[in-house]
């Protein structure tokens, strides 16, 4: 499952899985860094922060790992 449309998803599941974790660690860092210090129930501020450094760090490492499926070819 990728929620990059079609093939566009560059880098192994293991990767995606490895950044969402990472990014929810950072995220939750950052969003204690900011000041936000929680609530009683679900926190959903926290949630996206931490879902935003995840995407984040999908977009770095499809970047970093450079696996181009069906890229255009380029012609002089």
């Amino acid at each position: 499952m990728s929620l990059a449309p079609g093939d566009k998803d560059n880098i192994p599941l293991w990767l995606t899985i490895l950044c969402g974790i990472g990014g929810v660690v950072i995220g939750w860092f950052v969003y204690a860094a900011f000041g936000g210090d929680g609530s009683a129930g679900v926190d959903w501020v926290r949630w996206i922060v931490a879902i935003a450094c995840a995407a984040v760090l999908v977009v770095i490492a499809s970047t970093v790992t450079g696996r181009n499926r069906g890229g255009r070819a380029l012609h002089r």
